[in-house]
């Protein structure tokens, strides 16, 4: 039960992680205004925590929610039951 939680959490992470650098991206191209790059920042600030707040040279916006994006893939695969026998 704790795998399919944990699983469920990760792809959701993951996908709000894409979806708010692909917007990053699309803004950078001016195809929208520039509150939609500050709704994408607004996005990944708190993805990246306690990351982007410990480590504020090493890490930005975009590199601290990756690290949490493999923490919980970590978890994830940590999670799985074995089968024995």
């Amino acid at each position: 039960m704790f795998h399919a939680v944990m699983k469920a959490i990760t792809i959701l992470f993951g996908l709000l992680y894409v979806f708010a650098l692909g917007l990053y991206g699309i803004v950078r191209l001016n195809m929208f205004s520039q509150e939609q790059a500050d709704l994408s920042l607004l996005i990944l600030e708190p993805l990246g925590l306690p990351w982007s707040d410990w480590f504020r040279l090493q890490l930005d916006v975009f590199g601290a929610p990756f690290v949490n994006l493999i923490i919980l893939v970590l978890i994830t695969k940590l999670a799985r039951r074995r089968k024995r026998g």
